[in-house]
């Protein structure tokens, strides 16, 4: 199967408005596809940062609790 910009690209834009529209279409194709990958970039930074801060999250729950048994058991003496 041919790529879309390769076809679009096939145009003869020395001919016609339609192939200077065609060959403006594959440039906005590729953009959009740098726009798509960089998104796609961001995203995985975005989980990575996000799953990084459930788990410092996870650990001062954990140490609150242990915080939170070590004053009762003193308590309780």
């Amino acid at each position: 199967m041919t790529d879309i910009v390769d076809r679009l690209r096939t145009v003869d834009i020395s001919w016609s408005q339609e192939g200077e529209l065609c060959a403006w279409a594959a440039d906005e194709i590729i953009k959009l596809r740098e726009d798509k990958k960089l998104a796609f970039e961001l995203m995985d930074v975005f989980i990575k940062e996000t799953n990084r801060a459930k788990k410092v999250l996870h650990r001062i729950a954990k140490m609150q609790s242990a915080q939170k048994i070590a004053q009762d058991a003193l308590e309780k003496e």
